[in-house]
């Protein structure tokens, strides 16, 4: 996550024609739609989240047949406006917010308040690296030798501590130097790799990511999904979905980073998102994100919460330089409570590609060497929750 990039950051991006339910909700949401005359497709539900995905595909012909359009739509835009955090910029809404505000309002006067659980499925612009790091080069690492101590220490590396640690970020790429035990779902093959030059940044993220975490705990057991796409982005329900493998026997994790964040703007939490974290942590897995790098933006609110970092039952970890001073980039963890930690994030060295190293600046790498730190501390006390508290002081 990064400064630069903010400037591309839209964070109110949606599926425009789709609405997330609660399961228990969902027969009161096709009822209404089907009411209101909006066609819908047969809902995707997933038992492990608890929701549903409902597709519209032709919301706005459907809209534009509704009584009342103009004054509902002006009502919308009103509650909209007022939902927003003082100065927030106010975007014209569109089909899907005068759907949902007409849904929720229609349910609250029928049932004494009540409202169905609903949401957006948002798309997550996540991966956000920072700065131009790459002396003339934009949005690029700086190719670097490795010191030998993270060589010996990946050399080193193998599942022997019973520790499992989940990683979702982008695809993880062959490297010489990571161990070929680490679990990657989609799988990494050599052939698929392009050469440094030829790449987008985000590609090698997971990556770097990977790197950092062993090198810190070299006997912990990586188990990683591709979930960020190699622009570095998803939506929120394909991540959802994926997030919920790690509940799973064969991919149980005790420990899982996040290295990425979305912000929306009301401040609110995705549902999706919010339910995933919610399910991930009652089972007991200890959960890492990046705190993003929003300090000195001027695009983006510098305070927006960002999520997965700011859900309560996440460590968001913010960055420092080599000095222990906070990075320029780094949100202020002196009035920001979702930055419960910081780690070193400006100038991290680590894999790359192929056989390159190279040196990178974002929360990201501050929550992966967290995250690494974590691990190994939990080899040491036998618990990750305890190992959490030990490095958090608390």
């Amino acid at each position: 996550m990064g400064e630069n990039a903010s400037q591309r950051i839209n964070y109110e991006l949606f599926r425009t024609n789709e609405i997330v339910v609660a399961i228990p909700h969902l027969a009161t949401v096709t009822t209404a739609l089907r009411d209101l005359s909006v066609n819908h497709e047969e809902p995707s539900a997933d038992d492990d989240l608890g929701l549903a995905l409902v597709r519209l595909p032709t919301l706005g012909a459907d809209i534009a047949r509704l009584p009342g359009l103009v004054e509902l739509a002006d009502a919308a835009q009103r509650a909209y406006a007022l939902s927003l955090p003082k100065g927030s910029p106010v975007r014209s809404i569109g089909d899907l917010d005068v759907l949902m505000y007409k849904m929720r309002t229609d349910s609250a006067g029928l049932r004494c308040g009540w409202v169905p659980t609903m949401g957006k499925n948002r798309f997550l612009e996540c991966i956000e690296p920072f700065g131009e790091i790459n002396g003339g080069g934009k949005r690029r690492p700086t190719v670097k030798a490795p010191p030998e101590s993270l060589v010996r220490a990946l050399g080193s590396a193998r599942a022997a501590s019973g520790v499992r640690v989940g990683l979702v970020d982008t695809k993880i790429r062959y490297h010489n130097d990571l161990p070929a035990s680490i679990r990657t779902e989609p799988a990494a093959h050599p052939a698929e790799v392009r050469k440094a030059e030829g790449t987008e940044v985000w590609e090698a993220h997971g990556t770097f990511g990977a790197g950092l975490i062993l090198s810190k705990a070299p006997h912990a057991e990586l188990v990683t999904d591709g979930a960020i796409d190699d622009t570095g982005q998803a939506n929120a329900w394909d991540v959802a979905v994926r997030l919920m493998r790690f509940l799973t026997p064969k991919d149980r994790v005790d420990i899982l980073n996040m290295s990425w964040g979305a912000v929306t703007d009301d401040g609110a939490e995705s549902l999706l998102l919010s339910t995933a974290l919610e399910r991930l942590s009652h089972a007991g897995i200890v959960l890492v994100a990046a705190a993003g790098n929003l300090g000195n933006s001027t695009v983006v609110p510098p305070r927006s919460a960002v999520y997965p970092a700011a859900h309560p039952d996440v460590i968001g970890v913010g960055a420092v330089d080599r000095n222990g001073e906070p990075a320029e980039f780094t949100p202020d963890a002196a009035v920001l409570p979702w930055v419960r930690t910081c780690e070193l994030g400006v100038d991290v060295v680590s894999t790359y590609y192929e056989d390159l190293w190279a040196q990178w600046s974002g929360t990201s790498f501050a929550a992966a060497i967290f995250t690494g730190k974590l691990a190994a501390l939990t080899e040491k006390l036998g618990d990750a929750h305890a190992a959490r508290d030990e490095l958090l002081g608390e």
